[in-house]
């Protein structure tokens, strides 16, 4: 396993357990490998401000992370952000918005650090609860267009989602995506943008390429890193598309500290 220069992790499903935190036994795992001189990063469908005020440990052994999904990535040894993607065409977020009308939906994204919502007021609260946000500043649809945004997440907290994944993939512009990482959102965005495509802007400024990478995760916006990374780690409870095009698969779940065994077992007593 020496001959990758790289390890990348998603949070949620991967190195997250079931009360959204990483275990001893994960940070444990994570020191141990930047000690060998790996560089460690983070990829996540969340912002890194988030991200560095809720989980400091987590953050001080990363040496870089891609965020919401590959939009952004920040070199943290000089705190440089670069911008990875295009923006979202807002007029034709709206026009798409509108034909889940029938369903109760909410959106939001960030701009500037400032976190805005869109929608039905009940789902705008689940979606906090389960976010662990504090504040949303909410819009109107039509103020929507005045905003630039990189990603823009639907949630909704159906039991059978079903229809709104079926109006998802029949009104969804061509020119956008729709990943979901938990079952209750999708997050959209320019189709280009990736986990992977954000990875690979990063380790490009440090002269490495995929082939050099190790990357684990579960959902199925890690699909591009998890098939493109020259060794793709799928977590035990992944999804099957990621499982299908993993080359490994951990062992134990992300709650039973599933990253932690697998580099004990591969990384330092294969």
């Amino acid at each position: 396993m020496n001959r990758y220069k790289v390890a990348v992790f998603d949070l949620d499903g991967t190195l997250f357990n079931n009360q959204s935190q990483v275990s001893p036994k994960n940070l444990h795992a994570l020191k141990c490998l930047k000690e060998t001189g790996m560089l460690l990063g983070i990829a996540s469908g969340r912002d890194y401000a988030h991200i560095a005020s809720n989980y400091q440990k987590l953050a001080s052994l990363m040496d870089f992370v891609v965020e919401e999904n590959g939009t952004h990535f920040i070199d943290l040894h000089t705190n440089k952000e670069t911008l990875t993607s295009e923006p979202v065409d807002s007029n034709q977020f709206v026009h798409f918005y509108q034909k889940l009308s029938t369903i109760p939906t909410a959106a939001f994204f960030n701009e500037a650090g400032k976190p805005y919502g869109i929608g039905d007021q009940a789902v705008l609260d689940f979606f906090m609860a389960e976010a662990h946000a504090t504040e949303v500043n909410k819009i109107s649809l039509s103020q929507l267009t005045q905003h630039v945004f990189h990603k823009i997440v639907v949630a909704h907290y159906l039991k059978d989602s079903t229809q709104l994944n079926q109006l998802v993939s029949r009104y969804l512009p061509h020119n956008l995506s729709a990943t979901k990482s938990v079952n209750f959102l999708f997050e959209i965005q320019d189709a280009k943008t990736t986990k992977s495509s954000g990875i690979q802007a990063y380790i490009k400024t440090q002269g490495i390429n995929m082939r050099e990478v190790v990357a684990f995760g579960d959902g199925d916006n890690d699909l591009s890193m998890i098939k493109d990374a020259g060794l793709g780690v799928a977590m035990k409870n992944a999804m099957k598309d990621v499982k299908n095009v993993a080359d490994m698969m951990t062992e134990e779940e992300a709650n039973d500290d599933g990253v932690a065994k697998f580099i004990e077992k591969y990384f330092f007593h294969a």
